[in-house]
């Protein structure tokens, strides 16, 4: 029987992510496991800050102390006792994505897709598909149910 204890929830802080923990947390609670929520990101440099944060404060926030707030956003269900570890990391995110999973023993990957097709994956790619064609352990995609 499978049953993993350490479950890699990769965001992009959209809805399609949102729908991918919600998925990820549940399976988290069924096998007693860790949560571990990474956002990767393609740059931390300093040209990040904002101009309203460099003219309104002397120090202004670093963009990774920025992304850290924002992934400690994401919480499991209230009243679920789910170990969770928030990760912000540097890089080509599909490729960040399958290092951390390599690098930490993930035993799962979930994570959401946008479900693009045509010009627009054409021209954005598809990190989920990117990763998953290297994933060193199984991988779930969820993506957003069709509208009728």
């Amino acid at each position: 029987m499978f049953a993993p204890k350490r479950i890699l929830h990769p965001t992009d802080f959209s809805e399609c992510s949102e729908l991918a923990f919600q998925v990820a947390a549940d399976l988290a609670q069924q096998n007693q496991a860790t949560v571990i929520v990474l956002h990767a990101v393609e740059t931390l440099g300093a040209d990040n800050v904002t101009f309203g944060e460099a003219r309104s404060q002397l120090e202004p926030d670093t963009y990774r102390q920025r992304l850290l707030d924002e992934i400690h956003q994401i919480v499991p269900p209230a009243g679920s006792a789910i170990p969770m570890e928030y990760i912000v990391v540097e890089g080509e995110p599909a490729e960040q994505i399958d290092r951390f999973a390599l690098e930490n023993k993930i035993d799962l990957i979930v994570m959401g897709t946008h479900g693009r097709t045509g010009f627009a994956r054409f021209f954005s790619g598809s990190v989920a598909e990117h990763a998953l064609r290297h994933a060193p352990c199984p991988m779930l995609v969820v993506r957003l149910p069709l509208h009728s």
